[in-house]
């Protein structure tokens, strides 16, 4: 069973690894065209979105807003507006998150 697993997760990490390396090389010395380049300048943004929209639904309520990740938005997007950081932002969204977590429960 345990020979089972290591070859999964061998066979899941190659298949990662090559998603991620061979766009990587395939493309260092092509260049897209300007459309593909358009379309690929929302992709970002639009993982982002899904990320935070799936972290504010609450599996456990169907379409429901947790009221933790409801109040952790508010103090992200205003650090997020202000300082432009990134890292920071995320900071303080995850500790708004994990304090208002423990006490709304």
């Amino acid at each position: 069973m345990h020979g089972d697993i290591l070859a999964l997760l061998l066979v899941v990490g190659l298949g990662t690894y090559l998603l991620r390396c061979l766009p990587l090389v395939g493309l260092t010395r092509r260049r897209l065209s300007p459309g593909i380049e358009g379309w690929l300048r929302y992709v970002g943004p639009a993982v982002l979105g899904a990320l935070i929209a799936s972290g504010l639904l609450t599996p456990h309520h169907g379409l429901g807003f947790s009221a933790a990740g409801l109040g952790a938005l508010l103090p992200t997007a205003a650090v997020a507006r202000l300082t432009r950081n990134l890292p920071f932002a995320t900071l303080v969204g995850v500790v708004a998150y994990g304090v208002l977590h423990a006490w709304l429960g």
